[in-house]
């Protein structure tokens, strides 16, 4: 049991219960692990600073009018696929962009099961705000100078119904989503966005998260079969550990990319 200060009798381990009987800060208090998870009503536990994190094996019970917060790059796991989060309180994610500039895209997931994209990015350019529907992109033909249409590829999509689909609604836990960043301001700059869910039908994500995948409109081209995913629990993902733990089903290069100039005026499209 957590104390207002301390661990009574001893800090939890992965066998034993950790119940939460006051306010709890990893940056001062340390992480810990715990088999399950009880954070008892009217406190708030908070996973501050890169790198630290709360290991949960199994259950994990928000007490009424208790919050659990998890910031940038800071990480909740709950190791079990079966393990139940009940959350009576809140629970928040805090998450910080990279430096972007004017007319730049920020792709995001979202860690929590009913997310409401209009919502959590007030104040971004909902109007530049999609989600990838990959059966729509076709990257097929071309069409020279005089007007003959000719096989090859630009690696744009070229056809309606486009690929890139407006999009407000309900995030879907594992997919992506691209949101074009505030154009007001100075430039380059960062922003933090804070998913929140409050009551038992908002929580954080856990288990095994099933996203389908799609092909492209053209069959005949491999490289074209675009999908955009995303991390749909509240814990960092290290890239490399990423791919060496899911070898040989995925393999290449992650790349994390941005302008190095900023884009011309008046392309804001996503594609330019």
């Amino acid at each position: 049991t957590w104390t207002p200060s301390s661990w009574n009798p001893s800090p939890p381990t992965s066998s034993t219960t950790a119940i939460i009987n006051g306010n709890f800060n990893t940056a001062t208090h340390g992480n810990f692990n715990s088999c399950n998870c009880e954070i008892k009503n009217g406190y708030t536990v908070i996973v501050a600073n890169p790198g630290d994190y709360i290991e949960v094996q199994t259950d994990l019970t928000i007490g009424t009018g208790s919050t659990l917060e998890v910031r940038d790059d800071a990480s909740l796991v709950m190791k079990n696929d079966y393990g139940v989060l009940t959350n009576n309180g809140t629970v928040r994610m805090i998450r910080e962009t990279s430096p972007f500039k004017k007319f730049d895209y920020v792709y995001w997931s979202s860690p929590l099961t009913n997310a409401n994209l209009a919502t959590t990015f007030a104040g971004w350019r909902l109007d530049y705000s999609f989600q990838f529907v990959t059966p729509n992109f076709e990257d097929l033909l071309t069409i020279n100078n005089l007007g003959v249409v000719t096989a090859g590829s630009d690696t744009f999509d070229d056809y309606a119904p486009w690929a890139w689909q407006p999009y407000t609604g309900v995030m879907t836990p594992g997919k992506g989503y691209a949101i074009m960043a505030p154009t007001t301001g100075t430039f380059p700059r960062t922003e933090t966005r804070t998913f929140s869910g409050i009551g038992i039908f908002n929580k954080f994500n856990n288990g095994i998260i099933t996203v389908p995948l799609a092909l492209s409109a053209n069959a005949s081209v491999t490289t074209d079969d675009y999908n955009l995913v995303g991390n749909p629990y509240p814990s960092a993902i290290f890239a490399n550990d990423f791919i060496n733990a899911n070898l040989p089903n995925i393999s290449g290069t992650i790349y994390f990319w941005t302008h190095n100039s900023a884009i011309s005026s008046g392309n804001p499209g996503n594609s330019g």
